[in-house]
């Protein structure tokens, strides 16, 4: 997009798309969505950071009582958010990882398995092989 078009478009935009392209150089590809003063940067499942041209802010970590956390950082400073999201989004994506790998660990105990039929219990089998 040439330079001037983006001089009319909304500051929110204009921070979102410079926080996108700092991402970037991180190796993370987000998604902008513009419109009615706000911008989001789509960035992960469960993280998005959102900017009204002044400043971002992104969800953290839930803390006890199911609390979410939110993070800011001011919108002239997208290498810093940048840097930051980043953060946020390699937890995230260790997080995931480590709930993947809970979820194919076999649910009996004992001698069978992980990838086997009989480690699951009956109501969870896949139809092909119940009886």
């Amino acid at each position: 997009m040439a330079a001037d078009e983006r001089s009319w478009r909304h500051p929110s935009a204009q921070a979102a798309h410079r926080l996108s392209h700092a991402l970037e150089r991180h190796g993370i590809t987000g998604e902008v969505h513009e419109g009615r003063g706000l911008a989001l940067v789509s960035v992960w499942v469960d993280l998005v950071a959102w900017t009204d041209g002044s400043c971002f802010w992104w969800s953290g970590a839930v803390m006890a009582g199911n609390r979410r956390t939110y993070s800011y950082s001011p919108a002239d400073d997208p290498v810093t958010t940048a840097r930051r999201v980043a953060e946020r989004y390699a937890q995230l994506r260790r997080q995931s990882k480590a709930d993947r790998r809970q979820e194919i660990r076999p649910r009996e105990a004992g001698s069978r398995e992980a990838g086997s039929r009989e480690a699951w219990p009956e109501e969870d089998r896949p139809a092909e092989g119940r009886a």
